[in-house]
């Protein structure tokens, strides 16, 4: 007997823009490849077996109920190099707020507004995601699909040294017997696609430079998604109730981290700034904002030439200081 063994490699990811809250992106329409090793859609069901009393000492058949209304279909493991054609659409995804300037390089700035979007009125973005399998009507399809956590993370051993992308995507309706057929391209990886550990070019704490260790820089960016309402066994939406930042910065023990150590014991708000690249150009990308030190930065015996970890939690000040501000350039127009 034949046996057809499929892996994870033999395997696409794609997505593409939605324009309709409630409609899927064709199978057969354009999309963009991820550029991952694989990662899975989680089949959600919930499985109720509330008290009967039947006169008999086991469950019965019919007391056993099995369905996904209210269910929130998230994605697990999805990772990859964040390369410049590519990431832009992780940054709106999760933060929902963009503005992106007219003519090259196309300056999209995003930060967290104080009004989420209406996707139920087609605003902010969405996507529908596929994952095209090798069998036919057994690829997965997830739709109404938004970013609810990002995680960033370069280190100089780790990922090959480039910066890595681990987006959590959540959505309303799922399908495991879907036929994409539309054109995936993926997004440029040569190495002027890339942001590598030894390109940054700023990386600043407090204003002064910082030397970062071999664990580099972690920024992860959440909104707290939840599911609102309720139409057809689905949630109608999703509210971003909280926007969150958490940072971890590996951090040469000098008299830089010293500072760090008296910001952290009176509680003083410390700007930061991580750069790839130069403002206006093709490849630029910039992290931003205010934040306070939520560890103590101390390290007994500290000696020079030591690495200490700085974790900061992003926070501001409505209409006077922005907790985090992202700006990326790639030259292209997304109409945004």
């Amino acid at each position: 007997m034949a046996i057809a063994v499929y892996t994870s490699t033999d395997e696409k990811w794609s997505f593409a823009e939605q324009t309709t809250w409630g409609t899927a992106v064709g199978d057969s329409a354009a999309q963009v490849g991820i550029l991952t090793e694989g990662f899975g859609i989680n089949s959600e069901i919930n499985f109720r077996n509330p008290p009967r009393a039947r006169a008999q000492r086991y469950s019965h058949t019919n007391d056993v109920v099995a369905d996904t209304k209210g269910v929130v279909f998230n994605s697990d493991g999805a990772n990859g190099p964040g390369v410049k054609d590519y990431i832009d659409y992780l940054f709106y995804g999760v933060m929902q707020n963009v503005t992106e300037s007219s003519g090259t390089p196309f300056q999209k700035t995003f930060t967290f507004g104080q009004t989420q979007p209406d996707f139920s009125a087609n605003a902010g973005i969405f996507f529908t995601l596929w994952n095209k399998a090798q069998v036919a009507s057994t690829s997965q399809k997830l739709y109404d699909a938004i970013i609810s956590e990002l995680t960033l993370s370069c280190a100089p051993d780790a990922n090959e040294s480039i910066l890595w992308a681990a987006p959590t995507w959540i959505g309303r309706t799922h399908s495991d017997t879907a036929n994409p057929s539309g054109t995936v391209t993926y997004p440029d990886f040569a190495s002027t696609d890339q942001f590598n550990f030894y390109d940054i070019g700023v990386a600043t704490l407090g204003g002064s430079s910082v030397v970062l260790g071999n664990n580099g820089v972690s920024i992860t960016i959440r909104n707290n998604a939840s599911k609102v309402g309720q139409s057809s066994g689905v949630p109608q939406t999703f509210a971003l109730p909280r926007y969150e930042v958490e940072m971890s910065w590996h951090i040469l023990w000098d008299s830089v981290a010293r500072t760090m150590m008296s910001n952290a014991r009176a509680g003083t708000a410390v700007a930061f700034e991580l750069e790839w690249g130069s403002s206006g150009s093709d490849g630029h990308l910039e992290f931003t904002g205010s934040s306070k030190i939520m560890n103590a930065v101390n390290l007994e015996h500290a000696q020079e030439g030591n690495f200490v970890t700085v974790n900061l939690a992003c926070e501001g000040i409505y209409g006077t200081t922005e907790p985090f501000q992202v700006i990326h350039s790639n030259a292209v127009d997304r109409g945004w």
